[in-house]
């Protein structure tokens, strides 16, 4: 079972943080999710909303802000905004390999170069809700793992999996069946569920044959 902490370890510390990522990493997870988008002047930081409003003292859209704007901004817990290559030195060492979902659609040439200038290809993955993107990542690196990102079950899986030539796909638990999950397998895909915290669904999870599981407590699975 491969074990995913949700945005870094988000259960214990403020979501894709550079504490909730070191955290993720002394769980000695498989893969860290992080969610990562692109500044107004192109700097890649983490962050999962588009608006600045949730968690942050500033408001507006992320990506209206350049860099140097968005230091400004403040977590709940007094953490600023971290840039992709702020995790890098947390990795040395490590077990854990990054499973960075694209936010800011287009930016994959960028983070491809980056993280192939920092990271092994084993070191990281690729997620997304647009199966374009996917399909653009493989095309930069044919070697990349990649995640096709699934909120309900589609009709036509068989043309999902095929279209982004993806390594896994990640469905939202709530959607999730067995069939879904065995239809993949068949397809040659391995099977992520995203995201389950309770047991009881960690439990469920495990029945019905779903390979990772991405959590906000990753040590519970």
């Amino acid at each position: 079972m491969v074990r995913i902490g949700h945005r870094g370890a988000a259960g214990y510390a403020i979501e894709n943080t550079l504490l909730s990522v070191q955290k993720a990493i002394d769980l000695q997870v498989d893969f860290i999710e992080i969610d990562v988008q692109v500044t107004r002047d192109g700097q890649l930081v983490l962050f999962h909303d588009k608006l600045l409003d949730r968690l942050t003292n500033l408001s507006g859209y992320l990506s209206g802000y350049s860099y140097s704007q968005l230091r400004r901004a403040r977590l709940p817990d007094g953490q600023t905004i971290p840039r992709l290559q702020e995790v890098f030195p947390l990795l040395i060492g490590a077990k854990s390999a990054l499973l960075i979902e694209i936010i800011s659609f287009g930016i994959e040439d960028e983070l491809i170069r980056t993280l192939s200038l920092n990271l092994s290809d084993k070191q990281f993955a690729i997620a997304s809700f647009s199966h374009q993107s996917l399909l653009a990542t493989r095309h930069l690196n044919e070697a990349v793992v990649t995640v096709a990102l699934i909120e309900g079950i589609p009709i036509n899986l068989e043309d999902v999996i095929s279209d982004c030539r993806c390594d896994f796909v990640g469905f939202g638990f709530d959607s999730i069946t067995e069939e879904a999950v065995s239809r993949s397998h068949h397809l040659g895909a391995s099977v992520m569920a995203w995201t389950v915290d309770d047991p009881r669904e960690i439990a469920r999870a495990r029945g019905i044959g779903v390979d990772g599981i991405i959590s906000n407590f990753p040590d519970r699975v």
